[in-house]
């Protein structure tokens, strides 16, 4: 398997720190605002990839956090500000709140949980012992006792995963900069709070983290001081990761993270899709129109690297796909209403040979989607005539578990159908009552009273939602999706 390196501009063989082991940690989001579709583009890709990695036969450990002490939840907490509740709760309940809003869209886009989920809050005392470490090793310095920046000048590879040279950056700065630092370019660690907002104690008097600092300290405490892969966004690359790397292995001397993956931007016409331009599109709001698992199926027909476009109609298109998909497989589990053996045939192998190579290339799933709908189109060519042959059973099992095991790596095409079918063993009350209604509707017609089959028929199609008739030349089945 090949991974693009961010650190080394380039594709590399992915071999990981322990042998048959991989410890991710992707930044997470900054617990302020409603989730849109652009954090759901980055984790997404995340999630695919350890699904990818748990499918090859790696355990893998994968870290999330939340930033959850920041200027704009403090803005935020500070309408909420009254004699009852001090500022500090106030943060904390905003955080709280838009935490459990995470989970709503990223459990909806079927993302799977991290193993943790480390808050800033929670972490005070490893980046002020992170930030003793760098003043004591000449890193980091301290202004008016009370503020610390990390030396950009002192760590001589800085610059080294966004390739940006220092001098170039000095060069771009604005006149009206902070003149307490000694470089224009060097960044805060800790700051004195305001009046009104949250402090933690330190050595240099009350006050709270610098951003960048939080990530290389929950890092380190959860994966170690060397871990494999390190992700998010491509608007991360600069300044958040380039300083984080710079702080951590400064503090350690060590690697921090060794593969280092960013996923590309949404763009809305020509504009990158950001909250200050005021164009993104918030997940609660497209769920309103669309089936999550549609928006997932979109995020993964283009590569992780690449920009995706948005237009008027990008949702629908994808959305006519998934209906294709799922129109297959309920066709294919008609015809195979009794168990049937696979077979594997040439053409089969070839697919998978090149979904797997897909993958193992960075991660390319929109060759994965590519192989999806080509096992469609061959399994409706199988089924065209409107029954399939018993020499082509075997067949078409065969592509339907291709299918299938592509599908549970991308986690699409997952809704639980039922079939049900006039002889079918069925498992509890409600699928009894559909049968019984089935084999009513059976009898009706057999007599020729259509007026009472329509009836059982509205009977059946009202038991719950999500239910669908489907009449065949080998029996009629009703096809329900199982809560």
């Amino acid at each position: 398997m090949k991974i693009y390196n961010t650190l080394c501009r380039s594709k590399k063989d992915f071999i990981p720190l322990k042998q048959g082991h991989v410890s991710i940690y992707v930044c997470g989001v900054t617990v302020y605002d409603e989730c849109h579709l652009g954090h759901a583009r980055a984790y997404v890709v995340f999630d695919i990839l350890r699904r990818y990695l748990k499918y090859k036969g790696y355990k893998v450990r994968y870290v999330q956090n939340f930033t959850d002490v920041d200027d704009k939840i403090i803005g935020k907490a500070q309408h909420l500000f009254d004699e009852d509740k001090d500022i500090f709760h106030a943060s904390k309940d905003i955080s709280e709140c838009f935490i459990a809003r995470y989970f709503e869209d990223m459990d909806a886009l079927g993302i799977l949980r991290a193993d943790e989920y480390p808050k800033a809050t929670e972490h005070i005392p490893e980046m002020i012992e992170m930030i003793q470490v760098l003043i004591d090793k000449g890193y980091a310095y301290v202004v008016d006792d009370r503020e610390v920046f990390f030396a950009v000048n002192a760590s001589e590879s800085y610059g080294k995963l966004s390739g940006k040279k220092l001098e170039d950056l000095q060069a771009g700065q604005r006149v009206n900069v902070d003149t307490r630092k000694k470089n224009p370019l060097d960044f805060v660690l800790w700051k004195p709070s305001k009046s009104n907002e949250p402090k933690w104690a330190s050595p240099w008097g009350e006050g709270r983290p610098g951003w960048h600092i939080e990530c290389s300290a929950m890092a380190v405490k959860h994966l170690g001081e060397t871990f494999d892969i390190h992700g998010g966004g491509a608007d991360l690359v600069f300044p958040h990761h380039e300083n984080e790397i710079a702080q951590a292995e400064s503090c350690t001397d060590k690697c921090f993270a060794r593969y280092w993956m960013h996923n590309g931007f949404l763009r809305s016409g020509e504009e990158k899709m950001s909250k200050s331009l005021g164009n993104t599109l918030t997940l609660k709001k497209l769920y309103e129109d669309y089936d999550p698992e549609v928006l997932r199926f979109f995020l993964l027909t283009s590569h992780y690297r690449s920009p995706m476009h948005l237009n008027n109609d990008s949702f629908d298109k994808v959305k006519e796909q998934c209906h294709r998909g799922y129109m297959m497989l309920k066709s294919a589990a008609l015809f195979l209403t009794q168990k049937t053996e696979a077979i594997t045939t040439d053409p089969m192998t070839k697919i998978k040979d090149k979904w797997l190579n897909g993958m193992d290339d960075d991660m390319n799933t929109s060759i994965a989607v590519s192989c999806l709908f080509e096992i469609v189109l061959q399994a409706n060519l199988l089924m065209k005539s409107g029954h399939v042959a018993d020499d082509k059973r075997g067949e078409l099992q065969g592509w339907l578990e291709i299918f299938h095991e592509i599908a549970s790596v991308l986690y699409v095409f997952q809704k639980p159908y039922i079939i049900i079918g006039e002889d079918t063993k069925v498992s509890d009350d409600f699928e009894k009552k559909l049968q019984d209604l089935l084999l009513q509707r059976k009898a009706l017609r057999g007599q020729k009273d259509w007026k009472n089959a329509d009836k059982v028929r509205d009977d059946l199609l009202s038991c719950q939602k999500d239910i669908e008739l489907e009449d065949t030349s080998f029996g009629s089945f009703v096809v329900y999706k199982k809560n």
